[in-house]
């Protein structure tokens, strides 16, 4: 789960990564969280990325990046009030749908996501685990994915190695001169 502007999902399944008929497969900033929530621009109403995007956890701190935020969190963990808890919960419900649905062996949390992960990943991972549908037989963690802030890129350049490797996406030979 990548959180930046938006909120977007990486899901590798049988050791490839889940694109969707038209592309748009872990495009889950536009999962409806709350459905009399606020008009998103997609068109949907109470969507993910309306919670837990980047720029909207900074509007509802009050600061203008990360930095800023993490700063004062630091010098006033009460400040945390406006916004951490509502992402807890947005972030909850919308992993919760993801795991009954892909049954998944992790949940990787990246990009921009990986400064604040820290704040609420044992939570996360503790109220979702009482939440999913097999809770009974297994445990599901939640960790900071190894690329950091990176891990969309890497996923980007996975996809287009994983076409290659696929003959989806021919590379030209290099001429000789």
């Amino acid at each position: 789960v990548g959180l930046c502007n938006g909120v977007g999902a990486g899901i590798i399944t049988y050791g490839r990564m889940f694109q969707g008929s038209s592309g748009f497969g872990g495009e889950i900033g536009h999962m409806s969280v709350d459905f009399n929530g606020p008009l998103c621009t997609c068109g949907n109403s109470g969507c993910l990325e309306l919670y837990a995007s980047i720029p909207m956890l900074l509007a509802k701190a009050g600061v203008r990046s990360i930095d800023e935020l993490l700063f004062k969190y630091e010098n006033d963990p009460d400040s945390a009030q406006n916004w951490l808890p509502e992402l807890t919960s947005v972030l909850n419900s919308a992993l919760v749908s993801l795991a009954n649905v892909f049954d998944p062996d992790v949940i990787l949390i990246g990009h921009q996501g990986v400064r604040l992960a820290p704040l609420f990943i044992n939570e996360l991972e503790s109220r979702m685990n009482t939440k999913i549908f097999q809770r009974q037989s297994r445990h599901i963690p939640i960790r900071i994915a190894a690329f950091g802030e990176q891990t969309p890129l890497i996923g980007a350049a996975s996809l287009v190695f994983q076409a290659v490797f696929r003959g989806e996406l021919c590379v030209p030979a290099v001429r000789q001169l």
